[in-house]
C-alpha cells in the first residue's frame, strides 16, 4: 500500500538521524590536545572497543526496525479506519437505482417473396349434353277381352291342355285375371290339377293378393303331400306369401323346407340369411 511504504520510509530516515546524532563525535573531542603525545594502546584495548561499538549499532538497528514496524502498524490502522469511515459515509448516501435500458424490439424478419400461387386449373370444357334417347312409343294394351277372344278363338273348351298353355301365356303378359281363369279350367284335368293350382296361387301372389295366394297354395300343398309329388315350388311360394302378409316365422318354416332339400333353389339361401338376421 502506498501509505504504508511512505510511513516506513519516514520512520527509517528518522531512526537513522537519531542514531547519527547520538553517536556523532565532535572534531574537537576527536583531535588530541596539542603538544600531547598519544600513546599507542595495546591491540587488546582496540579490539574491545570495536566490539562495543558493533553491539551498540546492532541495538540501534533493532530499535529502528521496531520503530518502522510500529509506524507501519499505525499507518495501516489509520488507512483502514479511513476506508471504513468512507464506506460508512457511502452507505449513508442514497443509491440511485440502476438505469434500465429500454429493450430494443427484435429486428423484423427479412421479407421474403411469397411462394408463387399454383397454376390455376382451368375447368375442362363441359361435354355437350346429350339428350337421352327418346323413349319407345308406348304401346297401349288392347282390351283384355279383345286379346283373349283373339287368342282363344281357336281353342275348344274341352281342350284342357290348351287352356293351361293359354294360362302360361297370359301370365307372361301380366294378364293375371285371364291366366287364373284358364288355369282353373285346366285344373279339371287330373294330370294338370296340381300344377294348375300352384300357378293359380302364384298369379294371386303376383297380383298382390297374398292371402288368397296362401289359401290356394296350401290346398296345392295338401294334394302334393297326399300324392308324394314335388312340393319345392309350393313351399317357396308359400314362404313368399307369408312374408308379404308379415308372418315371418311361417315364411321361414316354408323356406327351410326348401333349403334342407335344395339350398340352390332360386334365392332361398338369401331368404334364409335375411330371416335369420331378423329373428
Amino acid at each position: 500500500m502506498p501509505g504504508a511504504a511512505a510511513a516506513r520510509t519516514a520512520a527509517g530516515e528518522a531512526g537513522r538521524e537519531d542514531a547519527s546524532q547520538e553517536y556523532a563525535v565532535s572534531p574537537e573531542a576527536a583531535a588530541p590536545a596539542s603538544g600531547e603525545e598519544t600513546e599507542a594502546e595495546p591491540e587488546e584495548t582496540n579490539d574491545a572497543g570495536t566490539g562495543a561499538v558493533s553491539g551498540t549499532r546492532a541495538a540501534d538497528a533493532a530499535h529502528v526496525r521496531e520503530a518502522v514496524e510500529e509506524a507501519e502498524m499505525v499507518a495501516a490502522m489509520s488507512q483502514g479506519r479511513g476506508a471504513f469511515d468512507l464506506g460508512v459515509e457511502r452507505r449513508k448516501e442514497p443509491v440511485a437505482p440502476p438505469r434500465m435500458e429500454r429493450a430494443e424490439p427484435p429486428p423484423a424478419p427479412p421479407w421474403t417473396e411469397p411462394p408463387p400461387a399454383p397454376p390455376r386449373m382451368e375447368r375442362p370444357p363441359e361435354s355437350p349434353r346429350t339428350e337421352p334417347p327418346p323413349a319407345p312409343p308406348r304401346v297401349e294394351p288392347t282390351e283384355s277381352s279383345e286379346l283373349v277372344e283373339e287368342i282363344t278363338s281357336d281353342v275348344e273348351k274341352d281342350d284342357l291342355r290348351s287352356h293351361y298353355d293359354l294360362g302360361m301365356a297370359y301370365l307372361e303378359m301380366g294378364l293375371y285375371t285371364e291366366s287364373i281363369r284358364d288355369f282353373q279350367i285346366a285344373s279339371r284335368c287330373e294330370d294338370l290339377q296340381l300344377s294348375s293350382m300352384e300357378m293359380i296361387g302364384y298369379c294371386f301372389l303376383k297380383s298382390g293378393q297374398a292371402r288368397l295366394a296362401v289359401k290356394q297354395l296350401q290346398r296345392a300343398l295338401d294334394i302334393a303331400s297326399a300324392t308324394g309329388a314335388d312340393s319345392l315350388g309350393i313351399h317357396y311360394n308359400l314362404g313368399l306369401a307369408y312374408e308379404m302378409v308379415g308372418e315371418q316365422a311361417r315364411a321361414r318354416e316354408h323356406f327351410e323346407e326348401v333349403y334342407i332339400i335344395d339350398m340352390s333353389f332360386r334365392d332361398v339361401a338369401e331368404k334364409m340369411k335375411k330371416l335369420s338376421a331378423v329373428s
